[in-house]
């Protein structure tokens, strides 16, 4: 269900004000985690449905930027990373990477969306990168109660994920992009500010529930 978030018409004309979709509403009577067909299914409407739009030329203008730096402030605040080891000597660790929260503790990022472009840096040379992209609670909720985001990096140096690691050099360099930001429906705006933050801090922040 989350993935239908993503569906998208292809470009409209200049001055489009509308664009017709059939709808059709099934109900199912038994819940299947697969996306197989489901049993015991029943139609309970379809019918034509004009959804009013206005096409636009760019994403600015159909939702702005925004550098503001208390979401700044939230979002740095709240990056936190965490280590996972295989099982498997041989296979490099993950470095897994979370911010966010509830709108209750950090009440600037509702409406708001935010996709992180994160870059492991070391001394000034760039070791992995990964992007981090938000969601406003989860696809079930009719009122979502918070944003997170997650991320993981590979072909991390397998001398960092050892306790008492030497972490001093090592910092995540972050920056908005607009990566996905038309997804969040529950958004008006996307964060375009940037930031550096040591990575012994990151792993110092509390982990998202």
């Amino acid at each position: 269900m989350a993935r239908l978030r993503e569906l998208a018409f292809g470009p409209l004309p200049s001055g489009t004000r509308g664009v017709d979709v059939v709808v059709t509403i099934d109900q199912s009577y038994e819940h299947k985690v697969r996306w197989d067909p489901p049993d015991g299914e029943r139609r309970l409407w379809t019918g034509n449905y004009r959804i009013p739009v206005e096409a636009v030329a760019s994403l600015e203008q159909a939702m702005p930027s925004c550098p503001n730096s208390s979401e700044t402030t939230a979002i740095k605040t709240t990056l936190a990373a965490r280590w996972w080891s295989d099982p498997d000597p041989v296979k490099p660790p993950i470095l897994y990477l979370k911010f966010g929260g509830s709108y209750d503790a950090l009440p600037t990022v509702r409406g708001l969306a935010a996709a992180l472009s994160v870059d492991l840096v070391h001394d000034g040379v760039v070791v992995s990168t990964t992007v981090l992209q938000a969601a406003h609670g989860h696809y079930w909720m009719i009122e979502p109660v918070g944003m997170t985001g997650y991320g993981r990096m590979e072909s991390i140096p397998a001398e960092l994920a050892v306790e008492g690691a030497d972490l001093s050099g090592w910092n995540l360099r972050v920056t908005g992009t607009s990566d996905g930001v038309l997804n969040v429906w529950e958004a008006g705006r996307w964060w375009t500010g940037n930031f550096v933050l040591p990575l012994a801090d990151a792993f110092q922040a509390p982990e998202l529930k």
